[in-house]
């Protein structure tokens, strides 16, 4: 039988993904062609794939089903809360390939390449200044808006 012995006879001709059945592969094959039959109905936001839909509708319910058992944040998935979990582990499994400093998430990992190159994707709304950090953008800001993030006590 095809489905227990890891066989995937099934093709996608764009994408070359393969697929133990037929029928996920024609589900598959919405991605490709842009036909998105599953609505929101919260938002309308559409979706190729019912799947993505159902996963989707957990973004508007207060509702958090996975807690973690060391600080009770509440997760809505249970892969969040599983990679979460490392953080309380102190695993760090994405290492930057310039300096050998470790990150738990991808996205810290993408974040601190940033350091090490020229890139600053992320520009002053109000001039031309390009950061390559969020928070480098966020304090530049600040100052062009005279917002001041803590209250001066003056004695």
């Amino acid at each position: 039988m095809v489905i227990h012995s890891g066989e995937r006879p099934f093709q996608c001709e764009v994408c070359n993904n393969r697929f133990r059945r037929k029928s996920d592969m024609k589900v598959h094959m919405l991605v490709h062609s842009h036909e998105k039959p599953y609505k929101c109905d919260v938002c309308d936001k559409r979706f190729s794939q019912r799947g993505s839909r159902n996963k989707h509708l957990l973004v508007h319910s207060d509702d958090t089903l996975f807690k973690c058992d060391i600080c009770d944040k509440g997760f809505k998935e249970k892969g969040n809360l599983q990679r979460h979990l490392l953080i309380h582990a102190g695993i760090k499994r994405f290492t930057c390939k310039v300096c050998d400093k470790r990150f738990g998430e991808k996205r810290d990992l993408k974040r601190h390449e940033l350091t090490h190159t020229d890139e600053k994707p992320y520009q002053c709304n109000y001039c031309d200044k390009r950061f390559n950090s969020t928070a480098s953008r966020e304090k530049h800001l600040r100052i062009q808006t005279g917002e001041r993030r803590f209250k001066m006590r003056y004695l």
